[in-house]
């Protein structure tokens, strides 16, 4: 192998290398850039959720202390109270002016603000009326120490995610009190107003580009009663994986993209790329789910989780776009390079050669010089005596 070949495939193999890292280091670069920007936009959604979750518990709030400053609830939950253990028609009769009391706010709030529950509980939290459920009454709401539980001990307003026997969702519970002549007061009852988390998707998510879904484990639904439970989870919103959807923006996505995910853990929210059925790419952002238990008490495993997702395939496609450009910068630039290094290496070894050409020709006539001193007499022209 030529000398020259050499030095050409030395150098070519250092250009390929300092551009491959260059292009490496490029990419790599790139795609850092990628993830920061989408998990950027999946902690803006994650914290549109929150801050979507909490107004939402305001203003349930704010229904329920409406409901329970109506004069008319004070009087029949204070009637409740005192009138002991009544004939069955006398409780059935008290129960029945009640609904109708709240029978028409309850229309007009269920459909303005989506309300999924209204009910009304005593003092000792033994439930009085189910607005949207009538015909159930008279059980205890003071299991697993929940909302209702809560605020007849604190005597304020709670609120957070519950999974009761009847329904699932967001609720605000808010005690009854009654004044007494020295200034105190008694509690009569508790309010509890409930909605679910579908009212908060297009807020949070007003286009197609993102979405929100709501899981819960089959585990934590194992509270509601067998009925209740199918009643809300029919086969359409049940994922191969036992997921329940509690809520979604878009149920394809959810079965087809959020089923696989496992259930994070505290604290856990780990943002990745998926991809669609439909060929697109997802930032998809997996977060526990609290309830109002689990957020009480930190040793409580989260019911379900919240995934949040947005498209991020122009942020993908325009990775690939700037490998494809950095990749084709690269080659011309080695093409360059090569045609620069072959055509210098070519013309200095012409040059080299040619010096080397006539400094063997001078060479040559040189010797040619000496040989004829040598052999003549530079006098007399003749041929030495010993040649």
């Amino acid at each position: 192998m030529k000398r020259s070949t050499k030095i050409i495939l030395a150098v070519t193999l250092a250009v390929l290398a300092t551009e491959a890292g260059l292009v490496a280091s490029s990419w790599l670069s790139a795609r850092r850039v990628m993830e920061r920007t989408i998990q950027e936009r999946g902690a803006t959604l994650r914290e549109g959720v929150a801050v979507a979750q909490s107004t939402t518990e305001m203003q349930l709030g704010a229904i329920a202390s409406f409901i329970a400053d109506v004069e008319e609830v004070r009087r029949f939950l204070a009637i409740a109270q005192t009138i002991g253990v009544p004939p069955p028609e006398i409780v059935a009769d008290t129960r029945a002016q009640l609904e109708h009391v709240v029978g028409a706010r309850w229309t007009n709030l269920q459909f303005r603000f989506l309300l999924r529950q209204l009910a009304f509980h005593l003092a000792d939290g033994t439930t009085f009326l189910r607005v949207e459920r009538p015909y159930q009454h008279g059980d205890s709401a003071l299991g697993d120490d929940g909302l209702v539980a809560a605020t007849i001990a604190s005597r304020r307003m709670r609120s957070g995610f519950e999974i009761g026997p009847f329904s699932t969702g967001l609720r605000a519970t808010t005690p009854v009190l009654a004044r007494d002549d020295q200034g105190g007061s008694h509690l009569l009852g508790v309010v509890e107003v409930g909605s679910s988390f579908d009212p908060m998707l297009v807020p949070i998510c007003p286009t197609a580009e993102c979405g929100v879904a709501v899981l819960l484990s089959p585990r934590a639904a194992a509270a509601m009663t067998e009925s209740s439970r199918a009643a809300q989870f029919t086969p359409d919103r049940v994922t191969s994986s036992g997921w329940l959807i509690e809520a979604s923006s878009n149920p394809a996505i959810t079965r087809a993209v959020i089923d696989p995910l496992s259930q994070p853990g505290r604290g856990q929210s780990e943002t990745g790329l998926m991809r669609a059925p439909s060929g697109r790419w997802l930032g998809v952002t997996p977060f526990p789910l609290l309830d109002f238990q689990a957020q009480s008490d930190p040793a409580r495993a989260p019911p379900g989780m919240v995934a949040v997702w947005q498209d991020a395939t122009d942020l993908v496609e325009g990775l690939h776009g700037d490998l494809r450009r950095t990749l084709l910068t690269a080659l011309l630039a080695f093409l360059v390079v090569e045609a620069v290094l072959v055509g210098g290496v070519h013309l200095a070894t012409r040059r080299l050669e040619e010096e080397i050409a006539k400094a063997t020709t001078e060479s040559r006539i040189l010797l040619a010089k000496v040989t004829e001193l040598a052999e003549r007499d530079p006098l007399t022209n003749l041929y030495n005596r010993r040649s």
